[in-house]
């Protein structure tokens, strides 16, 4: 019947556990199937956010182009007004200065009829009034009114030119241009306000898909969420079966066991390996002491493939043959342990089995762990292997004589362990060194090293991978909270457990008190009863009758019965204060002095669980994105979003490194003297244009100051001609022919003046013409100087981080010693290896212009305002040199000199590396940097190993940016 029932309770506990671990194994691809949802779900959600930025960037701009065509809409509108305005206007004008002409016209003709008439007079006083004051007057007036006269036909023309001109003015054209610009206008405001409105409906539209792939990132969350949760109840109750009704059996790796922290030190009293035994080459195998271990004669520990645990019974058990399982004799321990080694472990560092002293009580608390140097094999016999899962069993075998008395030959088979594969690690890379591009470059350096003897470059693979650091802080903190939240429960866990055992020694002791005041209320009634059959005694003694048998044993009993009553008493006080001690840790004479015992491990579980809560709830005020990325998502990740590193020196030689930097120095030695050149030409042509702008005001004042000179020399021609007909109508004799002589000289030297100051002025008006095309020539070589030297700037430091690059793979390649010819074909030879199993292998990888992030997303440009910043560099140095060169006062040889001396300093200042760390992107709050990790993986030729080898991932680099250089502010 025991038998039985014993068989049908293991066999009821086997198929609950087998129900679990099927409905685990589903909850894990489901677990998986979530995990890898979310990752994407959040690719789409990262990939919607820069979409949706993208289109604001160009929403932005194309607001402010049609904001600009409104304006310039407005402004041609009021252009036409105007032009039309002018159209009128001019007519009009047209009109007043033909009447003006006209007028002017009448006026000529008048002022000739003058001057014929006084002509006519003129002859009457030559023959009437010859030398007479009356003659010299009416010559004098003739000489004014002809040069009036010439003046006025002078008048005449030009307001004749100006009818013609006015006649001819392009109002009229003006109209029509500035409709036709109108026109142009009108259509690009069009344009640009159609363009503004599709990329606002385009905003509006990438909004709506961000806010729909964050739902969908956020449901995919939850049911990630969920499925740990799920998976963890199962861990959890199937951990509950394996410590009630399995014997808390455990197999693990106890290499990769003794790697990992613990919060609590007693849990790692039972971790036991060998120093030099790597991941993989060994499993553990532990299990407490079975119920009545007295009637066991040995244990069996047996290994099974997991995919054929299922039909592995005991009858399998039980008939296997010698060498296909590990036999323990029970020896009173606690527990039990085993550590197996693979065959081909270096046996070299496992020691023979130590000796322990026997213990012979059952009660002993010691757990015994002893090496075993054997090959580790299933219980077919076959050698265990990596890239496997396995179960562990224990077979509990009775002895001789429980068998004979129970007729049980069966002995007692253990459920199955929790399943284990046994994978050697690959090579976890060093945090790699990520090196900033250029600007307006996406091509990422990544460097890193690793032992030579430790590169199998025919097994795996080194990917690398860059990822915004949002994402590393968001995977980061998500971990935090993930290991918060299992702390939380595990608080959780304890502080129910001990609240309930509480409540259970609480509940004991009520009950015990109830029992003991029974007690009392019995021996109260037992003790009365006995007294009133002693008092009936007494009174038949008295009367000396005789005591009935029956009394005298009814005495006897409530006697018996009494002491029994009191030992229940005494050991339910007993049990009393036993309970009051575990409850409450002394003997609590009041309330306040029940703080000790379970009562204080409730309290301090309940503390922890509290801090629990508080901790999940501080760092889950950090989180920011569902974004995790751990190694089974890198190892997803598609081969065009990874770059696999490559030694440096199966890049580059000692020879092509000198020769790349040799070619780079010139390059950066050929645009530094270009820009160096531009800078000074620039100083120079401000010089030029300084003097052309000092020429063109002297050559103007020239001008003014030879038109004065013209002036005058015209009212001295004046006088000369006056003086002339006075001198020349004198007397005949010799005194009057010398005065007429010297009045002719006088008018002879005055026309001779005013063709000077007439030449004069020609001269200086084409003085200054040339002057002026000086100037404009030396404004122009001014704005040419601007706009290359931009282009040069950008040159310059991309051409010095160019060489700066050069000199760093020159000095990485040097720093690999004698060990170049190592890498041939992208292979290395043994025997280098062997002679070099000290030396490092340096990678080092470019990523390229088309870089992109682990989901395949181009890296995001921050914009700097890096011109501005040079520009401030140029003026800092250069303010002084252009005071000096606007006020005029600088000698030319010396400026030269100081203008070399700065343009090296403003060279040596613009430095791509101090740009980059003085420069904050234009956008703080949309900061984008990235940081590089390297995921050792399997060579996709050796995918038949995937679960012999577990892949690595390293720490993550520095955060960097990737910048864009022409952003002007």
């Amino acid at each position: 019947m025991s038998i039985t029932y014993d068989k049908e309770l293991q066999d009821s506990i086997k198929e609950s556990n087998n129900q679990l671990i099927d409905e685990q194994n589903q909850l894990d691809n489901a677990k998986q199937a979530a995990k890898l949802s979310l990752y994407y779900s959040h690719g789409g959600t990262e990939k919607n956010q820069n979409n949706y930025l993208s289109i604001k960037k160009d929403e932005a701009k194309a607001h402010s182009i049609n904001k600009k065509a409104v304006k310039a809409d407005n402004l041609a509108n009021n252009a036409v007004t105007a032009a039309k305005q002018s159209l009128i206007d001019a007519g009009k004008a047209t009109s007043n200065v033909s009447t003006a002409a006209a007028n002017m016209q009448i006026a000529a003709n008048a002022i000739t009829k003058l001057s014929s008439d006084v002509a006519a007079i003129l002859a009457v006083a030559n023959a009437a009034d010859y030398d007479s004051k009356i003659q010299w007057s009416v010559e004098s007036a003739y000489k004014k009114i002809k040069k009036a006269a010439q003046l006025a036909e002078k008048v005449s023309l030009i307001s004749l030119q100006t009818t013609i001109e006015a006649s001819q003015s392009t109002a009229s054209t003006v109209v029509t241009d500035a409709e036709a610009a109108l026109a142009s206008v009108s259509n690009f405001h069009k344009s640009s306000a159609a363009r503004y409105d599709s990329l606002a409906n385009q905003a509006v539209a990438a909004n709506e898909a961000l806010t729909a792939a964050k739902k969908v990132e956020k449901n995919a969350s939850a049911s990630f969420d969920i499925s740990r949760m799920k998976d963890k109840a199962i861990t959890t109750t199937r951990a509950l079966i394996n410590q009630v009704s399995n014997n808390r059996i455990l197999l693990f790796d106890p290499v990769k066991e003794s790697e990992k922290t613990t919060v609590n030190p007693k849990l790692d009293k039972g971790k036991h390996h060998h120093p030099g035994v790597k991941v993989g080459e060994s499993y553990t195998i532990k299990f407490d002491r079975f119920q009545n271990e007295k009637d066991i004669k040995s244990y069996k520990v047996i290994m099974a493939k997991w995919d054929g645990a299922e039909a592995f019974d005991i009858n399998i058990a039980k008939d296997l043959q010698p060498g296909t399982y590990l036999q323990i004799p029970p020896q009173g321990y606690r527990g039990y342990a085993r550590t197996f080694y693979l065959l081909g472990t270096n046996q070299a560092y496992i020691l023979d089995d130590p000796k322990y002293p026997v213990k012979e009580t059952v009660d002993a608390q010691d757990f015994q762990h002893l090496d075993h140097r054997g090959i580790a094999v299933d219980y077919q016999g076959k050698p265990i292997e990596r890239g496997v899962y396995y179960v562990a069993f224990v077979y509990a075998e009775f002895t001789d004589e429980f068998e004979r008395t129970t007729q049980n030959v069966d002995g007692i088979l253990s459920l199955p362990s929790k399943d284990l594969i046994l994978q050697a690690d690959l090579p976890m890379a060093p945090a790699p060194k990520l090196y900033e591009p250029t600007f307006d470059s996406r091509n990422f350096a990544v460097q890193f090293t690793t032992p030579l003897r430790a590169y199998d470059p025919d097994l795996y693979e080194y990917r690398i991978m860059l990822v915004q650091s949002d994402n590393v802080q968001s995977n980061e903190t998500n971990k935090r909270i993930q290991e918060a939240a299992d702390q939380l429960y595990q608080a959780e866990y304890h502080y129910n457990a001990e609240s309930q055992k509480l409540d259970e020694w609480l509940q004991a002791l009520y009950e015990l008190e109830v029992k003991y005041n029974t007690y009392q209320i019995n021996i109260e009634s037992t003790t009365e009863q006995l007294e009133n059959v002693e008092e009936k005694i007494k009174e038949l003694e008295k009367k000396k009758e005789k005591v009935p048998r029956s009394l005298q044993a009814e005495v006897k009993e409530l006697n018996k019965q009494l002491d029994h009553m009191k030992e229940d008493i005494k050991s339910n006080l007993e049990q009393q204060d036993d309970l009051e001690y575990r409850i409450y840790g002394k003997a609590a004479e009041s309330d306040d002095d029940k703080m000790g015992g379970q009562t204080k491990v409730v309290e301090q579980a309940k503390e922890d669980y509290q801090t629990a809560i508080d901790d999940l709830e501080a760092i889950s005020a950090k989180k920011t994105s569902d974004f995790i990325f751990d190694e089974d998502l890198m190892a997803t990740v598609e081969p065009a979003n990874y770059y696999v590193a490559t030694p440096i020196l199966s890049q580059w030689s000692k020879k092509s490194a000198d020769e790349t930097l040799t070619q780079r120095n010139e390059q950066f030695k050929l645009v530094e003297t270009k820009l160096g050149d531009l800078i000074e030409d620039k100083v120079l042509v401000d010089i030029k244009v300084k003097k052309a702008e000092t020429d063109v005001f002297n050559a103007k004042e020239e001008v003014q100051l030879a038109i004065t000179q013209l002036q005058n020399r015209e009212s001295e021609l004046d006088d000369a001609e006056l003086k002339h007909l006075k001198k020349s109508k004198g007397t005949s004799d010799q005194s009057s022919e010398d005065e007429s002589k010297k009045g002719k000289d006088g008018l002879e030297k005055a026309i001779e003046n005013l063709k000077k100051a007439q030449k004069d002025v020609l001269d200086k008006q084409d003085n200054l013409h040339e002057k002026e095309i000086t100037l404009q020539q030396a404004n122009t070589l001014k704005r040419q100087s601007r706009a290359s030297e931009e282009a040069l700037i950008g040159n310059f430091i991309k051409a010095k981080k160019a060489k700066a690059i050069a000199e760093r793979i020159k000095k990485i390649v040097a720093s690999q010693g004698p060990i170049e010819e190592v890498f041939k074909d992208g292979d290395l030879e043994i025997d280098v290896i062997i002679e070099h199993r000290d030396k490092n292998v340096v990678f080092y990888t470019e990523v390229g212009e088309d870089a992109t992030d682990n989901y395949g997303e181009p890296l995001q440009m921050n914009q700097h305002d890096m011109l501005d910043y040079a520009h401030k560099i140029y003026e800092g140095l250069f303010a002084e040199i252009e005071e000096k060169i606007k006020s005029g006062d600088f000698n030319e040889d010396k400026i030269k000199k100081e203008v070399g001396d700065k343009t090296r300093k403003f060279l040596e200042e613009l430095s791509d590396e101090k740009l980059t760390r003085m420069i904050p992107p234009k956008d703080k709050s949309k900061d984008i940097s990235y940081q590089a990790m390297v995921y050792t993986a399997l060579k996709s030729t050796n995918v038949e190993d995937v679960l012999v080898y577990k892949p690595a991932s390293s720490p993550y680099s520095d955060n960097h940016h990737v910048g864009s250089l022409y952003q002007i502010s």
